[in-house]
């Protein structure tokens, strides 16, 4: 064997054994996963036939699978988590603003007692689960309005509540309440590596005869692939960039179509979620914002369809919460030379710190169809430091 064949087979080998070449760890949303993200709901509070979100949670596995859903407000704070226990196969649907009114789905089954402290904080409840003062708290909390003296999220003015879910695999039962990705003991203690979790996800507009769907953003669980001093987790800002969350990164360059005329004269909407990169008090007092907002971003640029760059935008904060909606003239206040094209968005942060993110384009024809789906990402998080 050659010298230069033996240091090419080394290369491999080398490659092979980096987090940079994990790229099976880092297949995000096309296998079930240990985790799904539901990057953004809305519900109009004021009008019960009003804008509503659709969520599915469902266990592609032979087995049964215990989870602990947690809602967090478009600040990135948890305000509600809660168990959900999944039968082989099972597929459990949510509409949030049951949620908000403190309907919590009750589950149960034959397997459900294997899960440890499953009989102290069974899933399975009498309904509504929340008092009339928790409801408002988290209502409150959804909206930017004080609850017990603080806000946890952003004040739009139209009682409508926003943020994102995720869905992890536990091992055991802690009931309605605490118990989040937050918790120290959380990953130690609760989640596991169990990639069953498949999703999808619905909004639903009746005001405007519209509705989108789209898939849930399954999220790869592995034992060993995220076992480095430094390494980008999905939920690493929340256990020190160690990897003990053992969930695979969400990617920080993104591409993503957008109509803004022709048939679509609703034009196009991007939710876009991002990771904060870190914790935080879980509060702030009512009038100010955390201290990591805005979020800056690295760059946006459109094309049109034959690719001439319509709009080149640095480094900015136009996307600065940990998710939003947020319409195309509002990416681009000057407005588009082009009402058909594409739009890249560099999601990690200005100085070369990696950040997960999540782009969904919805494009609308108010009063008559819609569509949805997901973006494109350029990218993949797997093997790269959250830092610069």
């Amino acid at each position: 064997m050659s010298r230069r064949w033996t240091l090419a087979v080394l290369a491999a080998f080398a490659l092979l054994a980096s987090p940079g070449a994990l790229l099976g760890q880092c297949e995000v949303g096309f296998r079930p996963g240990s985790t799904l993200l539901f990057p953004y709901f809305e519900v109009d509070l004021s009008n019960p036939n009003g804008i509503t979100t659709l969520i599915s949670i469902n266990d592609d596995a032979s087995g049964p699978a215990l989870t602990r859903v947690v809602v967090w407000s478009d600040w990135s704070v948890p305000v509600l988590a809660f168990d959900l226990f999944l039968k082989p196969l099972d597929v459990q649907t949510i509409n949030v603003r049951d949620l908000l009114n403190g309907v919590i789905p009750s589950t149960s089954g034959a397997d459900l007692l294997s899960f440890a402290g499953c009989s102290e904080h069974s899933p399975s409840h009498s309904n509504p689960a929340l008092s009339a003062d928790e409801v408002r708290d988290l209502g409150s909390d959804l909206t930017g309005f004080a609850s017990n003296g603080v806000c946890r999220g952003s004040r739009y003015g139209d009682n409508h509540a926003r943020g994102y879910i995720t869905v992890d695999t536990i091992n055991r039962c802690s009931g309605i309440g605490g118990n989040t990705p937050e918790d120290s003991s959380y990953f130690s203690t609760y989640a596991i590596v169990q990639n069953v979790l498949w999703g999808d996800l619905i909004y639903v507009d009746p005001a405007q005869n519209s509705a989108q769907g789209v898939e849930a953003v399954a999220l790869r669980g592995d034992e060993n692939a995220f076992n480095f001093p430094v390494v980008n987790t999905f939920y690493g800002r929340l256990v020190g960039w160690t990897g003990h969350d053992k969930r695979s990164p969400l990617p920080s360059l993104w591409s993503a179509r957008f109509l803004n005329g022709g048939a679509f004269s609703g034009g196009t909407e991007f939710i876009v979620f991002r990771d904060t990169h870190t914790g935080g008090t879980g509060y702030e007092i009512c009038g100010t914002n955390p201290s990591w907002y805005p979020l800056f971003a690295q760059s946006l640029t459109a094309y049109d369809e034959d690719a001439h760059k319509v709009l080149s935008l640095g480094p900015n904060g136009i996307l600065g919460l940990a998710t939003q909606k947020i319409a195309t003239s509002s990416l681009a206040p000057q407005g588009l030379s082009a009402a058909f094209g594409r739009i890249e968005l560099g999601l990690g942060f200005p100085n070369g710190t990696q950040a997960g993110a999540w782009i969904i384009p919805i494009m609308t024809a108010s009063g008559k169809f819609s569509v949805d789906f997901n973006g494109q990402p350029l990218t993949t998080g797997c093997g790269k430091s959250p830092f610069p």
